[in-house]
């Protein structure tokens, strides 16, 4: 329910695109990922501030990533063996 700071906006050109990073255990409920095994996971974002506040004019929608990122959880959480990596194959 909070909107953003003037800050948080940012101009993209046509075509235009921005990448985010974000911890997973600090996005999701804790124990999420609590089970080892192939995780997949999707990007949302809701945006429902417009901006107007600032003076300027906002993206206001969902969208959503078309693909999700998959990964791997190895052993006991918490344990010294748990391990995440990228699934698929590596580059």
């Amino acid at each position: 329910g909070r909107a953003p700071d003037k800050a948080s906006y940012e101009t993209l050109g046509a075509g235009g695109s921005r990448s985010l990073v974000t911890r997973l255990a600090e996005a999701c409920p804790p124990d999420t990922f609590a089970q080892p095994g192939t995780y997949a996971v999707s990007a949302r974002l809701e945006a429902r501030s417009s901006g107007d506040e600032f003076g300027l004019s906002a993206f206001v929608g969902d969208i959503a990533t078309t693909r999700p990122a998959r990964f791997v959880v190895r052993g006991k959480t918490g344990s010294r063996s748990s391990t995440f990596r990228p699934a698929g194959p590596q580059r």
